[in-house]
């Protein structure tokens, strides 16, 4: 698409009307946010992503891909605090003993 060809400021775009057609669809969302961060224009990002954690309540990949807007925009107290919950929410994945 176009973000793949190296045009991002297009991908914006594209996924701008995308995001109009669904202003609830967190994937979309997120994409707009990843491209956003990618042209360092982290304001929007910022807003935009905020949006995405009220959607989803509460997935710990939302609160941490928020949070690394966050760290890039300098706001590391507040990344750190999303990281802690975004913990605090991932199950907890354990390995099974080896067969005998």
């Amino acid at each position: 698409m176009a973000r793949g060809d190296g045009r991002p400021e297009r991908a914006v775009q594209l996924l701008e009307k995308a995001a109009i057609g669904s202003p609830d669809d967190a994937a979309v969302l997120t994409d707009l946010d990843n491209t956003l961060k990618s042209l360092d224009r982290l304001d929007e990002a910022t807003e935009n992503h905020e949006w995405v954690v009220t959607l989803t309540d509460e997935i710990p990949g939302a609160l941490s891909n928020l949070a690394t807007t966050y760290m890039r925009a300098g706001r590391v107290d507040e990344a750190v605090a999303l990281l802690e919950r975004a913990a605090g929410l991932a199950p907890v994945v354990t390995k099974p003993p080896p067969q005998a």
